[in-house]
């Protein structure tokens, strides 16, 4: 059980909000009338209203087991109403190339009988290495022990089932432990934006992203190799088209629906991103796992997880960076920048190294270091704003036209995992923070 607390003097502030929000019992969208799911209405709220303290946690509220597993019980019950609407509609629910790649998605741990669809950017890389660990492979039982880059390792704790027959992926879905995460649309385009275009990263810079500037910058007389300076807008405007149009799109920017199907194949858990933490205790609990896989502080685990995996990358691919044209310098300054996006660091901590001279001899341990120190110098409060006003900012580039292109391309996720149409943070015109999240490169 976890215990939660608030202080009391936002107890009248909560009472008032929930009964502003019980006066209204249903909305209109711009072609039927939707019940609200008063629940997640509820939750969002205290979520947005409620302060929360350094570990997490709410005061007066106890989240129990019971109320996690009646949570992936509306979850179930989410998905097999929408499922029921789309009856029939292949079109939109099984489109052919990501049939194909669904094998591969699916990841199988033989001894356990744990069955898991992996699904970019909805924390796959994390639960791909539980896998590992619940398979016997590696000598620790903390995932992160196992670096990202191995998180896909062919002989590894799991399997896939890319040689399997579509009838016998169903079925095996449906004698296995079968867990599936996914994530809200708006946060996981923000990240894959955040983490393979604003972040520095030669492959996607010199593969989509061309393609993206040829259809969004069609003045251009030279397409560069390397586009490493995307922004938000065009990227959206960019996915919204090949949503429509490209059914092989990159599984990091494919609805949550295209990997593995869950109107065709049953699932016992559907875990969401947003309760990450919560969801894989109790996945791991309810499938007596719990002592294989262990964590010495979750949210620490994730910090230092995200800083060694960004650090790696960036050093490990230095000279392909740099041969895009970007000093190494600007190199850095992104990745900082991306923390502060993601909530791991003030952004009134400055950025540490200032010219040439300061990142000519810096070797991955240093800069991993500093990185490390500023995020335990952030005030925890301050990051989750940070991450807040990120998002905000991201999305208010955005049209409202495109936002409801948006809304329609991943109509579908919308639907079948309850996730809202039009949260606050893309209704918000303008933002009072002066920040600048999304900077290229300045001089230095």
């Amino acid at each position: 059980m976890k215990r939660i607390r608030v202080k009391s003097k936002n107890i009248l502030l909560l009472c008032v909000g929930l009964v502003t929000i019980l006066g209204t019992i249903v909305i209109l969208s711009h072609d039927h009338a939707l019940r609200i799911d008063i629940k997640r209405v509820i939750n969002e709220f205290v979520d947005e209203n409620i302060s929360q303290n350094g570990s997490g946690y709410y005061d007066h509220i106890t989240i129990t087991d019971k109320m996690i597993e009646q949570r992936f019980k509306d979850r179930r019950t989410q998905l097999e109403d929408a499922c029921q609407r789309y009856k029939g509609d292949n079109a939109k629910l099984m489109r052919p190339c990501n049939r194909k790649l669904t094998g591969f998605n699916l990841k199988y741990v033989n001894g356990s009988d744990v069955l898991y669809c992996a699904i970019e950017k909805t924390g796959s890389t994390f639960w791909k290495r539980i896998l590992h660990i619940v398979g016997g492979w590696g000598n620790d039982s903390n995932p992160t022990s196992i670096r990202s880059k191995d998180a896909d390792a062919k002989n590894g704790g799991f399997t896939t089932f890319d040689d399997y027959a579509w009838k016998r992926m169903i079925s095996k879905v449906s004698e296995s432990d079968s867990i599936m995460f996914v994530r809200d649309p708006y946060t996981r385009l923000f990240s894959a934006w955040l983490d393979k275009f604003y972040n520095p990263n030669h492959y996607y810079w010199s593969t989509l992203g061309p393609l993206i500037l040829k259809s969004e910058r069609p003045y251009l007389e030279k397409i560069p190799k390397c586009a490493h300076d995307i922004t938000f807008v065009e990227f959206i405007n960019f996915i919204i088209k090949e949503v429509n149009r490209n059914p092989c799109l990159d599984g990091h920017f494919a609805p949550n629906y295209d990997h593995c199907f869950p109107c065709k194949m049953s699932y016992d858990y559907i875990g969401k991103y947003e309760t990450l933490k919560e969801d894989t205790f109790h996945i791991l609990n309810a499938l007596n796992l719990s002592s294989l896989v262990t964590f010495n502080d979750f949210e620490d685990d994730a910090v230092w997880d995200a800083v060694r995996d960004s650090g790696e990358f960036v050093f490990m691919n230095r000279e392909k960076l740099e041969d895009c044209g970007i000093p190494f310098k600007c190199v850095l300054f992104k990745v900082w920048k991306r923390m502060q996006s993601r909530g791991i660091l003030s952004t009134n901590i400055p950025f540490p190294f200032q010219g040439n001279e300061s990142v000519a001899n810096i070797t991955e341990d240093e800069f991993t270091t500093s990185v490390i120190q500023a995020s335990h110098a952030s005030n925890p409060k301050e990051i989750r704003n940070n991450r807040k006003e990120a998002l905000e900012q991201a999305y208010q580039s955005i049209p409202l036209r495109a936002v409801s292109q948006l809304v329609e391309a991943f109509e579908v996720d919308f639907d079948l995992f309850g996730y809202d149409r039009y949260p606050n943070f893309v209704k918000i015109m303008s933002s009072s923070s002066s920040r600048e999240y999304f900077e290229q490169c300045p001089k230095f």
